[in-house]
């Protein structure tokens, strides 16, 4: 898989899982690109390589020490928006966990300074 452009699907709305990025980002593949009936999500291996490792070991979330603290910053920025999101009727809460996942990913691939889109199917 490195150097390869991976495709996924997923039958739900979801962007990547920790479970997929832990594939790429151990595999060093260029570029992953997920599927889904709403979206398609994008994310490009920057020049020089991840900048951060992932595991899943018995349903927790490993992480490099550089990254461990703006990941746990992620989360609680993704948990907020959603709230709010959820308040004002922009999502109902059938759609919480796929959107969760985007923004916990837009945030820590923007912090990381990694290529990640979103962009909705017709």
């Amino acid at each position: 898989m490195k150097d390869a452009t991976v495709y996924h699907n997923h039958v739900g709305s979801s962007s990547f899982s920790f479970e997929d990025i832990a594939l790429v980002v151990a595999n060093d593949a260029k570029e992953f690109i997920v599927c889904s009936p709403a979206f398609d999500y994008i994310v490009r291996r920057p020049v020089g390589g991840w900048r951060f490792t992932l595991q899943v070991k018995n349903d927790d979330i490993v992480l490099d020490a550089a990254s461990a603290n703006i990941f746990e910053e992620c989360l609680t920025v993704a948990d907020q928006q959603l709230s709010v999101d959820v308040a004002q009727g922009q999502l109902n809460e059938s759609e919480k966990e796929d959107f969760r996942m985007h923004y916990i990913w837009s945030t820590f691939f923007t912090l990381k300074d990694i290529y990640y889109k979103r962009t909705p199917n017709p």
